[in-house]
């Protein structure tokens, strides 16, 4: 049921992380402009990122703009450009065995270390449900219930009753 709900809208309110409120970053380095989403270990689908450069009186938090790979490519054309911390694009690349949820990367490779945090923003994965007691994130958890009895009632053999239920779960045939 609650992948049903997933597909039906991966985006919905109560599954968003935000990333400065939460504390899911990844430091920015020197020298590096690509970075691993594996440490964001419920990352479902990724909404934004978001930079913070903080060094000295300077304080500042802002959200990265994410481009396709042409724009990017276009951007990042001149190799010799130089490093900054104040990273304005990003896109993102595929997983690999070192990361299965992929990376992303800004335009110009980061100058100094300790100055930047990267906030990632995204809607959570929740956990496969395998106890009675899990808790979930569905705002209305009575409809995992109907999807439940549903299921049972055509186990059972009786059609009928389960897609009762099953209509409670997705609300009226039509709607």
């Amino acid at each position: 049921a609650k992948n049903i709900i997933r597909a039906h809208n991966p985006h919905y309110w109560f599954w968003k992380v935000n990333g400065y409120n939460s504390g899911v970053s990844i430091t920015a380095t020197a020298g590096n402009n690509v970075y691993s989403l594996a440490s964001i270990t419920n990352l479902g689908v990724l909404d934004s990122i978001e930079y913070r450069y903080n060094s000295g009186s300077t304080n500042i938090k802002y959200l990265l703009r994410r481009v396709n790979d042409a724009e990017f490519l276009l951007r990042t054309r001149d190799l010799n450009r130089a490093n900054d911390d104040y990273p304005k694009l990003y896109r993102l690349l595929p997983p690999d065995s070192s990361s299965a949820k992929g990376y992303f990367e800004i335009e110009n490779e980061i100058l100094n270390s300790s100055v930047g945090t990267f906030y990632i923003n995204h809607y959570k994965e929740e956990t496969d449900y395998n106890s009675i007691d899990d808790t979930t994130d569905i705002v209305i958890p009575e409809i995992l219930v109907d999807y439940l009895v549903s299921e049972i009632y055509a186990t059972k053999g009786n059609q009928k009753q389960a897609d009762r239920y099953y209509e409670l779960f997705t609300g009226p045939t039509g709607r």
